[in-house]
């Protein structure tokens, strides 16, 4: 059961991440007949293609842009172009080899190109920042935003530039990883901002409801793929700690409530889920400075933040080490029956006592 569990777990990306098919074709005038061309992603061999009068062509699918690179060699080096390898149709093409080629058709490396230019006539932050706040739905304002993620000058900036950005792009792969490298959230320590949104059954739910108990709140959506991915072990947590008082508040980002319901369904969670189906519009995730997903806030029985971001095991440990000792709210049947026992126990021993004096003393009668 467990391993079926787990290739379950392993086949959601590929379940949830939609393929795209993608077509790069090229025209390079002096490649020979019967020469070869390498597509390749981090210097690994994706595909290959078959050059026949210096033209070529390679299909594939791709599920979001990737930085990839054409190549004369197999291990990546020599003479290469490298380009953003995305759905749709690119074009290569150059009068000689790779070098010199120029990548048409293909908007996301045109808008990379934009970028680079303007990078060499403004300073590296403020193109970037620029572009960012002029192309809110680009691929590229993400590489901008990740070159400058370490200028602490201009972190603060950064961080307002990534919100401002499509709710598409912050579900891609770079979108979601993109707040680690500057940080963001609200601090720890902080009392969490209270709300109220409906639940699944279309009842409201208050944050503040949750006073007086250890309540972990869970930002999500049906269509996050690391989201699905990390539930089956918040599921497994809730079951282990719920006993001694543990409660999770799922808050979904979803705009649609057929996939945000049969997600719950499909995913098998017990505890409260709340939304207001405005998705990255609604009021909540500003509230709590979210910009990605999966994010989690850990919130102590005096409505305190006291952790964020506990994924895998680092949300066990914490409520191991919050709940170490503490009895649970409610006793198992086993310590029920030994309390229901020992008064039985003392009451019979008392009447045997008794018994026992009163059997005792009729026979010294005699």
């Amino acid at each position: 059961m467990k391993k079926l569990v787990l290739f379950i777990i392993c086949l959601l990306p590929v379940l949830l991440t939609a393929q795209e098919p993608f077509t790069l074709e090229g025209h390079l005038g002096k490649l020979k007949k019967g020469q070869k061309l390498y597509l390749l992603k981090d210097k690994i061999v994706i595909d290959s293609a078959t050059v026949d009068d210096g033209r070529f062509v390679i299909h594939g699918e791709i599920s979001e842009p990737e930085l990839a690179s054409i190549s004369l060699e197999k291990n990546g080096y020599g003479e290469q172009l490298g380009f953003y390898l995305d759905k749709g149709k690119i074009s290569i093409e150059g009068p000689n080899n790779l070098n010199g080629a120029k990548i048409k058709g293909s908007k996301i490396n045109t808008e990379n190109e934009q970028l680079e230019n303007a990078i060499r006539t403004l300073d590296d932050t403020e193109a970037c920042l620029d572009f960012a706040a002029s192309h809110p739905d680009s691929y590229i304002s993400l590489v901008a935003l990740e070159r400058i993620s370490k200028d602490e000058n201009s972190l603060d900036r950064v961080k307002e530039a990534y919100k401002k950005l499509s709710g598409r792009l912050k579900e891609t792969s770079k979108g979601a990883a993109l707040p680690a490298l500057f940080g963001g959230g609200v601090d720890i320590g902080t009392i969490a901002s209270d709300f109220t949104l409906n639940d699944a059954e279309g009842k409201p739910v208050k944050l503040t409801d949750y006073r007086g108990k250890y309540v972990l709140l869970d930002f999500w959506a049906s269509w996050c793929v690391p989201c699905r991915v990390e539930n089956p072990n918040l599921r497994r947590n809730y079951d282990k700690f719920k006993a001694k008082g543990f409660e999770v508040v799922g808050v979904s980002l979803d705009k649609t409530k057929g996939p945000w319901l049969k997600a719950i369904q499909d995913d098998d969670l017990p505890w409260r889920q709340v939304s207001d189906l405005k998705g990255w519009q609604s009021k909540v995730p500003v509230a709590f400075s979210v910009v990605a997903i999966p994010q989690n806030f850990l919130i102590d029985p005096n409505g305190r933040i006291i952790a964020r971001d506990l994924k895998g095991d680092l949300l066990e440990k914490k409520l191991e080490e919050i709940y170490q000792g503490k009895p649970s709210e409610k006793p198992n049947f086993m310590f029920t029956l030994i309390l229901f026992l020992i008064p039985v126990g003392v009451v019979c021993l008392l009447a045997y006592t008794m018994l026992k004096r009163v059997i005792l003393g009729k026979s010294y009668s005699y």
